[in-house]
């Protein structure tokens, strides 16, 4: 459905609880969440995501859980963080390769 920018709270609230019962798919929030993967496990309303605060207590538990899962292979686990199908397992870590790539190049031009 695209990018939305609310006027106002309510309209959000409105936009997100018509996005969701479109397409579970919807991302919401300061850090995506993706309902259909991670927001309905952690919140029973997709407005709740809106909260800043909450968005980003649920972010780290979803991170959490997916280091949890890879704890050996920190970029199969960012990679599951931000594409959780299982289908996709190696496109997840090829992203995942990628987030460690920028963070390695952030880190050396700190010095």
């Amino acid at each position: 459905m695209g990018s939305y920018y609310p006027v106002n709270r309510d309209d959000a609230v409105r936009k997100v609880r018509e996005y969701v019962s479109v397409s579970a798919l919807t991302d919401i929030g300061i850090t995506q969440i993706n309902w259909r993967w991670n927001g309905s496990n952690y919140v029973s309303d997709p407005a709740e995501l809106l909260d800043v605060d909450k968005n980003i207590e649920v972010s780290a538990k979803v991170l959490c859980r997916a280091i949890e899962l890879s704890p050996n292979d920190i970029a199969q686990a960012i990679g599951n963080y931000h594409t959780p199908n299982p289908a996709l397992k190696n496109k997840a870590k090829e992203y995942g390769e990628s987030v460690l790539l920028i963070w390695k190049r952030l880190k050396e031009n700190e010095q």
